[in-house]
């Protein structure tokens, strides 16, 4: 039985997993400042995508997305402004977007799980 620890860092393992094999460049992972994180961020033809990553073991407590709340999104979307400013002058080129990829272990088995990714979630 993982840790919430370990339990997000495996399910941001397989968001970026399901990024690049589908044709996402992954610039950072697990990006941090002052103002906090952000799990990763991507590149997609003219799209710069910062990604909130949400793993679950279950839905009991809810949908992995209902945990990005108006407070997060506004967290990511200064993080987004602090990145953009201060990192790779070049993105600015890019149509940022903001995705969440919720990751679903299934009957504790880390080999059975289910990805939902919402393009554009806010």
């Amino acid at each position: 039985m993982m840790n919430k620890k370990q339990l997000g860092y495996f399910g941001e393992n397989l968001a970026a997993n399901f990024l690049l094999e589908n044709n996402y460049q992954i610039l950072h992972r697990n990006f941090r400042c002052f103002l906090g994180e952000i799990d990763i961020i991507s590149k997609k033809e003219n799209l710069l995508i910062f990604v909130e990553v949400k793993t679950r073991m279950s839905t009991v407590f809810g949908m992995a997305k209902e945990a990005v709340a108006w407070q997060k999104q506004r967290k990511l979307s200064k993080l987004a402004e602090f990145y953009l400013q201060n990192y790779h002058g070049n993105c600015k080129l890019l149509q940022p977007r903001f995705d969440v990829i919720e990751v679903y272990l299934l009957k504790d088995n880390e080999k059975n799980y289910h990805i939902v990714h919402l393009e554009g979630a806010f």
